[in-house]
């Protein structure tokens, strides 16, 4: 039954007779090397030539085929289970590389040199009226660098005021209330302008 064959022959009743008594059978590893090796043993303890070499019972039998398939159960959940933990080791060897080259690239980032800021450079023409206020800061520009306040005296004007050049116009335009003023600055969004007029802010 383990192998599909019978485990003597013979071409007539004696030669038949002749080998159950003298040959020793094939074992089934032999024929199917899938079945368990264990199996050869109990195959040769049933059909073992001295009475006493074999089995007591057939519960004997029973109790050892029951160990060889647990056995054999454990084996097996044991080769199924090892590439399981295998892929799992893969993921995990491949998150951990990814979180090393992440952390990698933002060390090289952070401590690569940062590229100074381009100098711009530029001229600017008063027009020809505007005289710039003898002050401490006459010119203002904005934080964003599109365009500069700067205190002026207009030709015949008694007082200074603002004017506003956008770096992308080519006038500029006078400030509205803000006769007197000086020292301009912007506020840090550059929304805003403030200025110095006499002695307040």
């Amino acid at each position: 039954m383990l192998t599909g064959r019978k485990a003597f022959t013979g071409k007539s009743q004696a030669s038949l007779i002749g080998a159950i008594m003298n040959a020793e059978p094939a074992a089934p590893s032999t024929l199917f090397p899938m079945r368990p090796k264990a199996l050869d043993h109990v195959v040769q303890t049933c059909l073992a030539k001295d009475p006493d070499e074999r089995w007591s019972t057939a519960g004997d039998v029973g109790r050892e085929l029951s160990w060889i398939r647990e056995s054999h159960e454990e084996r097996a959940s044991v080769e199924v289970t090892s590439p399981r933990r295998s892929r799992e080791r893969i993921l995990w060897a491949g998150a951990l590389l990814v979180v090393g080259l992440t952390a990698g690239l933002a060390l090289f980032k952070a401590s690569s040199p940062q590229l100074p800021e381009p100098v711009t450079r530029l001229v600017i023409d008063l027009p020809p009226e505007h005289r710039l206020v003898d002050s401490f800061h006459p010119i203002a520009f904005a934080p964003d660098g599109a365009s500069l306040v700067y205190a002026a005296t207009a030709a015949g004007a008694a007082d200074s005021q603002l004017f506003l050049h956008r770096l992308d116009r080519f006038e500029a335009e006078a400030i509205p209330d803000t006769v007197g003023a000086r020292d301009p600055f912007f506020s840090p969004d550059g929304q805003w302008v403030g200025f110095l007029a006499g002695s307040a802010l």
